[in-house]
């Protein structure tokens, strides 16, 4: 169940009644639901508008979907947000296109459940040059 993190569990299972049950040989360890954005993640240069972009993620947990979302970082605030997609299957990777009018530096990507329960961004900001 969600919640149900760390180490030293164990399962049981049982009948109805519990007539015949048993328990797990070993315990195991339960981690959370994580996302972390690999690419693009900082220092890179796009064009403004540029297609076909590449943005990959990794995931623990069961995520059945993710959004991605672009927007310019300012010290500790994130602002202009830009979605590039709804919510996708979490494949760990979708091809999106930069929207036209977001140019300059500091922009991040970000990867977030629906909700934005779970989410990562970009370690470093990418540049986009306006298209002349």
């Amino acid at each position: 169940p969600d919640g149900a993190t760390g180490s030293n569990w164990v399962f049981y299972v049982s009948t109805q009644g519990y007539a015949i049950k048993d328990t797990s040989d070993a315990t195991v360890t339960i981690t959370g639901k994580t996302l972390t954005l690999t690419a693009p993640n900082g220092g890179q240069t796009f064009a403004e508008g540029q297609r076909g972009i590449q943005v990959l993620w990794t995931s623990t947990g069961f995520i059945p979907q993710v959004e991605l979302w672009m927007a310019q970082r300012d010290g500790a605030t994130l602002s202009n947000w830009k979605q590039l997609t709804g919510a996708i299957a979490n494949d760990g990777q979708e091809s999106v296109n930069l929207p036209d009018g977001a140019t300059g530096s500091n922009w991040v990507f970000y990867v977030s459940t629906p909700g934005y329960a779970v989410k990562d961004i970009s370690d470093a900001a990418v540049t986009i040059q306006a298209s002349r």
